[in-house]
């Protein structure tokens, strides 16, 4: 008998967490699991790209983005979340699955009905609480996580994170992201009909646009590199709410010529393999997709000193870390820039660290969670 799985999500908009989600689901063992992915509102770039054997549910599914925020915000903030779940995801399932940490976490906490129930944490909780928003008390988010069995963390400063905010739990566990090396490779190759001519160091970043990426401290960054005589650029891809304030800084600041915000590509990598330099600016991080993902395509990295990025450099030993402030990304950028061998020595780090994203030794290891509880 297959496994019958639920994934419950927020959204699959381009998030990290969302395009991993999207990557499990679709290469998990189809003889083995019956997959079912759920979202809270039915929105997102990822939706049309699940597989024909995954079936596909949603809560909010209004056209209207302003009828559909106000259902939502109804339903997650003024509604019982036991109410939210019975009317609207209870069906039989062996495991349940909450794919990131918020709204999903809280509404598969509330089941009743016989199954596991797992919660993944891609973020670290302490330094960037953001999921305090979707409870009422710091009581009821802990006490929605003892309501599962199994807590799966990214990256083990999430992990200690986590232990740090909410206590121990002894369910918890680490099982890393991956990623399909052959996938972005493929697309990395694709043609490209819009790319500027390279006159500069180009530099390259990807992530949501919201302060806890510290893009505004990035293009700071930018305006005293330039100042200073470093003839350099900036691409940034992504979307979210900073995107007017950064743009505004742009244009006040006489950056338009050196820094462009590209806003989201499905297909980032074919721009990414242009460019000299990979810089995560994050203030917090579970685990960083995108440093992967950089690393993939032979790119140099350097990361802010911060949980995730961290241990997937293994602490400087395949990207340059350095500290997690403005100062720190200024004189990291600067020394690159300027040393061209040692931007080769994190080229070659970084396709030495390939193997440990390995797809299908992560997906093996995933897939191991979903065994029956008597079992384990």
């Amino acid at each position: 008998m297959k496994k019958r799985i639920l994934f419950f999500i927020a959204t699959l908009d381009g998030g990290g967490a969302e395009r991993l989600l999207l990557d499990l689901v679709n290469h998990m063992d189809a003889d083995k699991f019956d997959v079912t992915v759920q979202t809270f509102y039915d929105i997102g770039i990822y939706r049309n790209q699940l597989s024909s054997n995954i079936q596909y549910k949603t809560i909010v599914s209004l056209k209207n983005n302003s009828l559909r925020k106000l259902k939502g915000g109804i339903l997650w903030t003024c509604i019982p979340p036991e109410y939210v779940y019975n009317k609207y995801i209870k069906d039989e399932y062996d495991y349940q699955v909450a794919f990131l940490e918020g709204i999903a976490t809280k509404f598969i906490a509330c089941s009743d009905i016989n199954s596991y129930l797992i919660a993944w944490v891609h973020s670290g909780l302490y330094s960037n609480f953001w999921t305090k928003n979707a409870y009422r008390t710091f009581k009821a988010q802990q006490k929605a996580y003892q309501n599962f069995k199994e807590i799966v963390c990214v990256s083990k400063n999430a992990k200690e994170e986590f232990v740090q905010r909410f206590g121990n739990y002894n369910s918890l566990c680490v099982k890393y992201n991956f990623i399909d090396r052959e996938t972005i490779l493929s697309k990395a190759n694709e043609k490209t009909d819009d790319m500027p001519k390279k006159y500069r160091f180009r530099i390259v970043t990807i992530g949501r646009l919201v302060p806890q990426k510290g893009f505004g401290r990035l293009l700071a960054v930018m305006k005293n590199l330039i100042k200073d005589g470093v003839d350099c650029e900036l691409w940034i891809f992504g979307k979210g709410k900073c995107q007017k304030k950064l743009q505004k800084y742009i244009l006040n600041n006489s950056l338009s010529d050196y820094v462009k915000l590209w806003g989201f590509y499905e297909n980032p990598y074919k721009y990414m393999k242009q460019c000299d330099l990979f810089v995560c600016s994050s203030i917090s991080e579970g685990y960083s997709l995108v440093i992967a993902e950089a690393m993939v395509l032979g790119l140099p990295v350097l990361s802010t000193y911060c949980s995730g990025p961290d241990e997937l450099l293994d602490y400087g030993r395949y990207g340059l870390l350095v500290e997690n402030s403005e100062k720190g990304l200024y004189e990291g950028i600067k020394t690159l820039y300027n040393s061209p061998e040692k931007l080769k020595f994190y080229a070659r780090s970084s396709q030495e660290r390939v193997e440990f994203f390995d797809m299908n030794m992560r997906i093996k290891e995933i897939e191991a969670l979903f065994v029956q509880e008597e079992d384990k």
